[in-house]
C-alpha cells in the first residue's frame, strides 16, 4: 500500500481519495447561472438616452404633431434633464436588483415619464419640433419680501 499524506503529515487512504476523484460530477442545475443577464451600466445620463431611451421610445417626429413632442436637444431643457436624470438612476438601482427590477422600473418610471416628457400641450418639448428648439419661459416669481411672511395659522 502506498502511503500519501497532507501537508500537516496526516495519512490518507489512496482508495478514498482515489474515489473522490473518480466520482461523477454533481448533476446538472438548470437553473444554476441563469440570472437576468446584467445591462450595462451608464456612464452618465447622455449615454443612457442616447444609447438606451432614444432606441426604445423609436417615434417618427412630426411637426405638428399632437400626440408626441420630442427635443434633439433635451439636455437643455432643465426639467428635462431633471427627469432624465433621475429615471437614469431608477434605471441603474432597479435594473441591478433583477428579478422584476425592469419591469418595475417601465411601469413606475419610464412610461409616466415618457408621457409627462413627451405630452405635447404642456411638456417641456411642447414648443420645439423636428428642427425647432424653443424652452419654454421661466414662471414668473416675484422678489421674497424683505419681512416675516405671515404663516397661517395651524
Amino acid at each position: 500500500m502506498v502511503n500519501i499524506s497532507t501537508p500537516d503529515d496526516e495519512p490518507v487512504d489512496p482508495l478514498a481519495a482515489l474515489d473522490e476523484i473518480l466520482a461523477p460530477a454533481p448533476a446538472h442545475d438548470p437553473t444554476a447561472g441563469t440570472a437576468a443577464p446584467s445591462l450595462p451600466g451608464f456612464e452618465d445620463v447622455h449615454e443612457f438616452v442616447t444609447q438606451y431611451l432614444c432606441p426604445r421610445w423609436a417615434r417618427v417626429v412630426r411637426d405638428p404633431d399632437n400626440t408626441f413632442r420630442w427635443c434633439a436637444k433635451w439636455w437643455d431643457h432643465p426639467v428635462a434633464l431633471d427627469r432624465l436624470t433621475a429615471l437614469w438612476q431608477a434605471h441603474q438601482v432597479l435594473h441591478a436588483e433583477g428579478g422584476t427590477g425592469p419591469a418595475r422600473w417601465w411601469r413606475e418610471y419610464g412610461d409616466p415619464a415618457l408621457l409627462a416628457l413627451a405630452e405635447p400641450r404642456s411638456g417641456p418639448f411642447a414648443d420645439c419640433g423636428p428642427d425647432r428648439h424653443r424652452l419654454p419661459p421661466t414662471l414668473p416669481s416675484d422678489p421674497f419680501p424683505d419681512r416675516p411672511l405671515p404663516w397661517p395659522d395651524r
